[in-house]
Parts: C-alpha cells; structure tokens; sequence
C-alpha cells in the first residue's frame, strides 16, 4: 500500500463512513518534493477539505511518514 493509502485508512478509521466516503475516498495526491497536493472530483470539495480536514490530513500523513 502507498502512502496515500495509508493515510486514507488511518483517516478512514477516525471520520464517519460518510464524511470519509463523501470527502476523500475518491481523492488523489501529487509529491513534490516535501509538498503534497491532494486533488478531489471539484472545487468545493477542495475548499471543504482546505477548511475543515487539512490539519487532521497533515496529522495522518505524518503519523504514516514519521
């Protein structure tokens, strides 16, 4: 499993099915360097996961990366 898929699980495992299933289930990621740019199916829920999950994101991808 790459690392976006494990950071998926861990947030799988810490959100309702739905708000996973709704927000980030479907998404994909670019590394670039030290940068990770997660891209979703439209720009709302790019804003929605900017405002509401972007900590909790960053907090998972460093839990998974050390």
């Amino acid at each position: 499993m790459d690392i976006w898929g494990k950071v998926l699980e861990k947030l799988s495992s810490d959100l309702s099915k739905p708000s996973f299933d709704t927000w980030l289930k479907n998404t994909t990621v670019e590394w670039d360097e030290d940068e990770l740019t997660v891209f979703a199916a439209n720009e709302f829920t790019i804003d929605w996961l900017e405002t509401q999950y972007s900590e909790r994101i960053g907090e998972a991808v460093k839990e998974v990366t050390g």
